[in-house]
């Protein structure tokens, strides 16, 4: 596993033991289970709603977004994370925004993998390995983006319609 990002305000470890925390809590194990708990746009907004909120009563928020948004920001995609970053200074809706999609779609996948339904229902005997843990939030944040695309693509055709007809 290589070292931790420079600027980083936790790290890997302490982003993995607030995910495995959080997947345990009474929120996200009925989450876990609930119909809204679905991959796509909106699922992906909520959930990562929930997961923001819930983590931001465990850990300072701009450790929050250090560990699920810039952190998976920079090993998805450096330039979009660079992107994101100029954009805060002009107007921070879009980038945060994009943010609840990236950690939802990431903690949707953890939850599916790692959570409750995946050990049916019984508290495992310790955390899922590392790097596979990791590797499944990257890999997740990624559709994150895609859904975060289709939502803001819908928002923008239906403003058209809506102020254009």
């Amino acid at each position: 596993m290589t070292g931790e990002p420079r600027g980083s305000c936790g790290g890997r470890k302490r982003r993995r033991a607030a995910s495995w925390y959080l997947l345990w809590t009474d929120r996200f194990v009925e989450l876990s289970a609930s119909a809204v708990f679905k991959d796509s746009a909106i699922s992906h907004l909520f959930v990562g709603e929930q997961a923001i909120d819930a983590l931001g009563r465990i850990a300072p928020v701009c450790t929050v977004h250090q560990w699920f948004y810039f952190d998976l920001l920079r090993e998805v995609d450096p330039a979009v994370l660079s992107r994101a970053r100029a954009q805060l200074d002009h107007d921070p809706t879009v980038p945060h925004t994009l943010g609840k999609f990236v950690v939802g779609a990431a903690f949707a996948e953890v939850l599916r993998q790692f959570g409750p339904g995946a050990c049916e229902g019984h508290m495992p005997k310790g955390p899922p390995d590392a790097d596979a843990f990791h590797a499944t939030l990257v890999k997740s944040a990624t559709r994150g983006f895609a859904s975060s695309q289709a939502y803001f693509a819908g928002l923008l055709e239906g403003a058209t319609q809506i102020v254009c007809k």
